[in-house]
C-alpha cells in the first residue's frame, strides 16, 4: 500500500479514535461530577432545613416572649409563614393532665382544641409526645421526625420538625419541613446540574466533531493528493493541532476563570451572610434594648400612677384643712358671743357699783344705826370692781382671741389656696407625663414591632443567599470539571501535534 493511502487512512481512524475517547471520558467525568454534586447538595440543603427550622423556632420564641399576651402571641406567630409560604408554627399547651393545641398556623379549627399527645402516625410513632420529650430534655429544643400531611401537596409525607419549650405560658412551640418540599428543591438543583453538564458536553462535541471534520477532509486530502501534497497537508495538520492546542488551552482557562470567579462568588456569598447574620444580631439586641426601655416606661407610668394617688391623697388633706377653717371660724364665733356676754357683766358691775354707792349714801344718812350697812355696801362695792376688772380682763382676751382666730383663717385660707393651685399644676404636670409616657410607649412597641418583621425578613434573606450559595457550589465544581477536561484536550492535543510531527518525518524521510 502507498505510504500516503497508508498514513491517511492512520490518521483517519486515530482522529476517530481520539475523538470517541474525549467524548467518552468527557462524559465519564461530568456524570462523575454531577452525582457527586448531587450528593453533596443533598446533604447541604438538608442540613440547611435542620438549622433552618431551628432558628425560626427561636425566632418564633423571641417573638412570645416579647407581647404581653397569649391572644397577642397567637395573633403574631399564627400569621408567620417561611420557606416559600409551607413553613408554619404550632403549639401544644398541657392543662391538669391532659394537652391541648394553643395554636395552629394552618388550622385555626384546632386553637383551643384537646389532642392526644398519645396518638400515632401512619408509622405507629407517638410524634407528639416525641416532640414535647425532646422539648423538655433540652432547654433549647429537640428534633423528632414522623409522617403527616402536608397541607401544601395533600400528601403523607416525612416530617422533620424541631420543638421547644415557653416556660412563660409553658407552650411547646414547634416548627418543621416536609421531605417532599425537600425533594423538590433537590430536584431542580439536579436538573439545573444536569443541564449545566448538557451545555459542557455539548460544547466539547462541537469541538470534538470539529476536529474530527478536519481530520476527515485532511485524510481526504491525503488519498487523493502525492506526496508533495501530503507534505503539505500534514504542514496543516501540525498547523491544526497548534490551532487545537490554543483551544484547549482557551477552554482549560476558560474553566479556571470561571472556577475562580465562582469561587469567589462563593466567598462573597459568604461574607454576606455573615453580614445577615451580625444584622440580625443587631436587630435582636434592638428588640432587648426595646423591651429594657418598654419597662422602664411601664415603670415611669407607674410612678405617675402613684402620684395621681398622692395628689388625691393631698386634697383630701386640704378638704380636711378647709373643714377646719371652718370649725375655727365657729369657735371665732362662740369667742364673739362670750365677749357680748362680758359687755352684760359690765352692765351688772355698772348697776353694782351705783348701788353700792347710793347704800353708802343711805347708811350715812342712818348715821349709827347704817354703819353696818356701809360696811356691806362697801364690800360690794369692792367686789364690783373686781369683777368689773375680771371682766374687763376677759373682754380683752376675748378681742384678742377673735383677732388671732380672723388672722390664722385667713393665713389657712391663703395657703389652702396655693397648696391648691400647686397640687392642680402638679396634677397637670403628671397628666402630661403620664401621656407622654404613653406616647414613648406605643412607639417603642411599634419599634418592637417592626424589628421582629426586620427580623423575619432578614431570616428569610439569609435563606436566599444559603440557596444561591448551595448554586454557586454547584457551578464550582462545573467549572472544575470544564478545567480538567481542557486540561486533558491539551494533552490530546499535543499527541496529534507529534502524530503530525512523525507524518512528516514519514513523508519526508528526515527526523
Amino acid at each position: 500500500m502507498r505510504l500516503d493511502v497508508k498514513f491517511s487512512l492512520m490518521t483517519l481512524f486515530s482522529s476517530i479514535f481520539l475523538v470517541v475517547t474525549i467524548l467518552s471520558i468527557t462524559i465519564v467525568g461530568a456524570n462523575h461530577s454531577i452525582t457527586t454534586n448531587i450528593e453533596n447538595s443533598n446533604e447541604s440543603l438538608l442540613s440547611g432545613k435542620r438549622g433552618l427550622i431551628q432558628k425560626m423556632t427561636s425566632m418564633a420564641h423571641q417573638i412570645a416572649e416579647t407581647v404581653e399576651t397569649e391572644e397577642e402571641a397567637i395573633r403574631e406567630l399564627s400569621a408567620v409563614r417561611y420557606n416559600k409560604g409551607s413553613g408554619y408554627f404550632f403549639a401544644y399547651k398541657k392543662i391538669g393532665s391532659d394537652y391541648y393545641f394553643s395554636f395552629h398556623g394552618t388550622k385555626a379549627r384546632l386553637n383551643g382544641k384537646k389532642t392526644n399527645i398519645l396518638k400515632p402516625d401512619i408509622k405507629g410513632f407517638a410524634f407528639r409526645k416525641a416532640l414535647i420529650d425532646a422539648a423538655e430534655r433540652n432547654d433549647g429544643g429537640g428534633f423528632a421526625e414522623y409522617h403527616y400531611q402536608n397541607p401544601k401537596s395533600k400528601v403523607i409525607s416525612k416530617k422533620i420538625a424541631f420543638a421547644k419549650k415557653l416556660k412563660k405560658w409553658g407552650w411547646y412551640i414547634v416548627t418543621g419541613v416536609y421531605m417532599d418540599d425537600i425533594a423538590k428543591e433537590i430536584e431542580q438543583i439536579k436538573k439545573q446540574n444536569i443541564k449545566n453538564r448538557n451545555s459542557m458536553i455539548f460544547d466539547i462535541i462541537m469541538i470534538s466533531l470539529a476536529v474530527l471534520f478536519v481530520a476527515i477532509a485532511m485524510s481526504i486530502l491525503f488519498v487523493r493528493k502525492v506526496s508533495g501534497t501530503l507534505l503539505v497537508q500534514s504542514t496543516e495538520v501540525s498547523s491544526l493541532a497548534v490551532s487545537t492546542t490554543e483551544v484547549a488551552n482557551t477552554i482549560e482557562s476558560a474553566g479556571r476563570s470561571f472556577s475562580s470567579s465562582t469561587t469567589d462568588q462563593s466567598a462573597s456569598l459568604e461574607e454576606t451572610s455573615a453580614s445577615l447574620e451580625q444584622l440580625d444580631k443587631m436587630i435582636k439586641e434592638n428588640m432587648e434594648s426595646s423591651n429594657s426601655t418598654s419597662d422602664a416606661v411601664e415603670y415611669v407610668q407607674k410612678i405617675a400612677d402613684e402620684s395621681n394617688t398622692a395628689m388625691a391623697e393631698t386634697l383630701e388633706a386640704i378638704e380636711d384643712i378647709i373643714k377646719s377653717n371652718s370649725d375655727i371660724e365657729e369657735l371665732s364665733k362662740v369667742i364673739q358671743e362670750i365677749g357680748n356676754k362680758t359687755s352684760i357683766i359690765d352692765e351688772i358691775v355698772f348697776q353694782t357699783k351705783l348701788l353700792s354707792f347710793n347704800a353708802s349714801v343711805e347708811a350715812e344718812r342712818a348715821g349709827e344705826h347704817g354703819r353696818g350697812f356701809a360696811v356691806v355696801a362697801q364690800e360690794v362695792g369692792n367686789l364690783a370692781k373686781m369683777s368689773g376688772k375680771a371682766a374687763q380682763e376677759i373682754s380683752e382676751i376675748v378681742n384678742e382671741s377673735v383677732v388671732k382666730s380672723e388672722r390664722i383663717v385667713v393665713d389657712n385660707k391663703n395657703k389652702v389656696t396655693r397648696g391648691n393651685e400647686l397640687v392642680k399644676n402638679t396634677a397637670l404636670k403628671l397628666k402630661e407625663i403620664e401621656t407622654h409616657t404613653n406616647s414613648v410607649a406605643t412607639k417603642m412597641k411599634n419599634i418592637v414591632s417592626a424589628s421582629k418583621e426586620q427580623s423575619l425578613g432578614i431570616s428569610q434573606i439569609n435563606q436566599a443567599v444559603q440557596s444561591i450559595d448551595s448554586a454557586v457550589q454547584v457551578n464550582v465544581s462545573s467549572a472544575e470539571g470544564v478545567a480538567i477536561v481542557g486540561k486533558e484536550l491539551v494533552g490530546y492535543s499535543n499527541e496529534l501535534s507529534h502524530i503530525a510531527y512523525e507524518l512528516k518525518s514519514a513523508i519526508t524521510g528526515s527526523k
